[in-house]
């Protein structure tokens, strides 16, 4: 989809890759023009994509006429090796606070690409205290140069998290810190009184995703520094059954009745030996098996 008018541009070279510095500015400049409702503030390419919760629109539309303010402490991952940079956060609409998490493309200092995903109170469970939810602090922290997982050992645990989630048998790929937290929407999932198992791997030992039919992601965002990377796709939940039965036996009910899929965005924090220690994940509910507007 194009765009035409009067935009503005950053003050960088036309040729000259974007670094972390100038993704960072880009992606707060976009998170103060949507407050605006102002896309003319912005560099765009000369031809865009854009989407939010998985429908393509023109930019302008949708949320640019609902949202009244952003965190300021939101998380911000750079990833100037694919010119990706992702906004992670809250957003109010109308003075409504929802999580929030975008990723934007930057070609040549103009944004190409925006995917946007919004977890509004509206839906079913779990949502947490969107106003005063701040991501853990180690997203946002620097590895010492000799801690630093690759690229290529983030890329291969988030995908190993993913495999262990869509086998449901038991059979955990992938490798996890001790001290390891999941979030979703708010909620810290893998703790406290109310957690099906207690810690990130005991849940996928136990069985409990195992009404997901299928994970449909991408790995589009990497920092290597942080040690962070921000997947975005989608688990497919088909509900042929009513129920499902844990690897230890136990019983339990699915939470819908109905055919459904979540659209994530998650953030994970990966360490040196290429353990993850923070799972923090953003998903509304849409229809079942929807169509991905990027390749997946």
């Amino acid at each position: 989809m194009g765009i035409v008018g009067g935009l503005s541009s950053l003050p960088t070279a036309a040729a000259t890759p974007c670094d972390r510095v100038c993704l960072t500015v880009i992606a707060e400049r976009y998170m103060d023009a949507l407050v605006a409702q102002d896309w003319r503030r912005l560099p765009w390419a000369k031809s865009v994509r854009y989407s939010e919760n998985s429908v393509p629109m023109m930019v302008g539309d949708a949320i640019w006429g609902s949202v009244s303010g952003h965190a300021k402490d939101a998380t911000i991952v750079a990833d100037p090796a694919s010119g990706n940079v992702a906004w992670l956060g809250r957003v109010d609409e109308h003075g409504q606070p929802a999580f929030y998490a975008m990723r934007i493309k930057v070609i040549d200092g103009k944004i190409a690409e925006v995917e946007t995903v919004i977890r509004r109170k509206e839906g079913r469970p779990p949502f947490g205290d969107a106003a005063g939810f701040v991501h853990d602090k180690s997203f946002s922290d620097a590895l010492p140069a000799k801690a630093r997982p690759s690229r290529a050992v983030i890329a291969a645990a988030v995908h190993n998290y993913y495999k262990s989630v869509e086998r449901n048998n038991g059979t955990v790929f992938a490798k996890f810190d001790p001290a390891c937290e999941r979030v979703e929407n708010g909620v810290i999932a893998n703790t406290g009184r109310n957690a099906m198992a207690l810690g990130c791997a005991a849940q996928l030992k136990t069985g409990l995703f195992a009404d997901v039919g299928g994970v449909r992601f991408r790995v589009p965002v990497i920092d290597a520094e942080r040690g962070v990377a921000v997947a975005f796709g989608y688990f497919d939940y088909p509900q042929r059954e009513t129920s499902f039965k844990t690897s230890d036996g136990r019983n339990f009910e699915a939470e819908t009745k109905y055919p459904y899929s979540l659209n994530f965005a998650t953030l994970f924090k990966v360490t040196g030996s290429g353990a993850i220690e923070r799972v923090d994940q953003v998903a509304p509910e849409l229809n079942y098996r929807i169509s991905s507007p990027w390749k997946e």
